[in-house]
């Protein structure tokens, strides 16, 4: 996959100065591009949640509807859409092969849901019973026929604390569901995610403290690590979680991107990648190679999802998009000083 140019994703000047008052905030690190992603309207693509394959089709959910992209870049085709009223808070969707979308749904039904998109008519599988998977948080893939879930069975009146972790077997029907780890933590629950050396993740955001935790387990569910992501920024959330192709990890955690290098370390790299001064950076997702500062052949992208302004993909930038976003800031400089006189 090869990314687009600057101009074929903003279109326009005009789009270009529009994107960048939308999507300001956000500062990524030096060295990467912000570029905004845009619905067929020209707005700001602001789904519910969103998922990327490894080969770059890209789904999202929005309150009872799923679909399906044939990319993640701007001037996108709708491979398939689907809509249930069963369906109320979905969680990120997330892969388990280019056309078999799993997601979670915890505002009526507490289960885990599929939609195969192969066929003419997409079809819907409710892969858990009703009232399975209490206050179901999202889901991962574990294997080609086990999928990991993170949830929590709150106590009142906190309603927060005994984070959980379940492996669902996609094979069955039923007594497919079996927990893996129980009663973690005293916060709320974000994503899960299976490292590349093999550990689950739980992540988990203390609002009382401002802290943020990927708690780290072994794949029968020993405790690891427990890596500390807030980094002195008090955020308090931890909720999304993607890897690159170097197996680094990216977890969304507030208004930060919090980086771990070395994840499967018991004493990983943290540090911040890129900022933003309000909103909250919530679904991410990662498909494409190499994802290295400086190195303008690299193909790879962080798809973020952000509450105060849309979706968007960092990115290296190529030699060419880095000369015409220059050229473009200085044509808008000098119409602001024209104006001043």
């Amino acid at each position: 996959m090869r990314r687009f140019s600057l101009f074929a994703s903003l279109g326009s000047l005009s789009t270009f100065a529009l994107s960048a008052t939308a999507r300001g905030d956000y500062q990524p690190p030096a060295g990467y591009e912000l570029i905004p992603l845009f619905d067929s309207s020209n707005q700001p693509l602001a789904p519910e949640g969103l998922g990327v394959s490894a080969s770059g089709e890209m789904a999202v959910t929005n309150g009872d509807t799923v679909t399906l992209y044939n990319t993640w870049q701007n001037g996108r085709t709708v491979i398939g859409s689907v809509t249930n009223p069963a369906w109320l808070y979905d969680s990120d969707p997330v892969f388990l092969n280019n056309s078999t979308i799993l997601f979670s749904e915890n505002g009526n039904t507490d289960a885990l849901w599929s939609v195969n998109f192969s066929a003419p008519l997409p079809a819907i599988t409710q892969v858990t019973p009703t009232g399975s998977l209490p206050f179901v948080e999202g889901v991962t893939v574990l294997d080609s026929t086990h999928a990991l879930v993170s949830g929590q069975n709150p106590t009142p009146p906190s309603y927060s604390g005994a984070l959980y972790l379940d492996s669902v077997d996609l094979t069955k029907t039923s007594g497919n569901i079996s927990n893996v780890v129980s009663n973690v933590g005293s916060g709320y629950p974000g994503n899960p995610a299976v490292t590349p050396g093999g550990h689950l993740v739980l992540l988990e955001g203390l609002s009382s403290s401002g802290s943020a935790f990927a708690h780290v387990y072994t794949s029968t569910g020993s405790s690891f690590a427990d890596d500390a992501l807030d980094n002195g920024n008090g955020s308090g959330e931890a909720y999304g979680i993607a890897f690159d192709s170097a197996g680094i990890a990216y977890v969304t955690t507030d208004h930060t991107i919090t980086k771990i290098s070395g994840i499967d370390a018991v004493t990983p790299g943290v540090s911040e990648f890129g900022n933003e001064g309000g909103g909250f950076l919530s679904s991410i997702s990662y498909t494409g190679g190499a994802f290295n500062a400086g190195q303008a052949g690299d193909t790879g992208a962080l798809i973020v999802n952000d509450s105060d302004g849309g979706a968007f993909a960092i990115v290296v930038p190529e030699p060419a998009s880095v000369g015409a976003i220059g050229g473009i800031a200085m044509l808008l400089a000098a119409r602001r000083h024209g104006r001043r006189r």
